[in-house]
């Protein structure tokens, strides 16, 4: 979910705010929606959000399943980074 989630969420959201404003648009005005290629791009959008979030499901549970039964920690930090002192004068 770390790598591919956000990129998931954002194309999903963007292709079903875009299928949003052509069902409104086509319910209100009446104007025919099937030939614009916007159309296209709301579906391929959403579809490859969905696609991304489960990839990322996918991903975050292998990682899981790997790194449980040897008992180590899924994420090692070397050094932890320490706050800058301020200089006495």
């Amino acid at each position: 979910m770390h790598a591919f989630g956000g990129a998931g969420a954002l194309m999903s959201a963007l292709g079903l705010a875009l299928l949003l404003y052509l069902t409104v648009l086509k319910f209100t005005t009446g104007a025919d929606i099937g030939q614009r290629p916007l159309l296209l791009l709301g579906v391929m959008l959403s579809v490859l959000g969905v696609q991304f979030l489960g990839l990322g499901l996918l991903g975050e549970m292998l990682t899981r399943i790997y790194h449980e039964p040897h008992g180590g920690q899924q994420y090692v930090l070397r050094d932890a980074p320490r706050p800058p002192t301020a200089a006495s004068p």
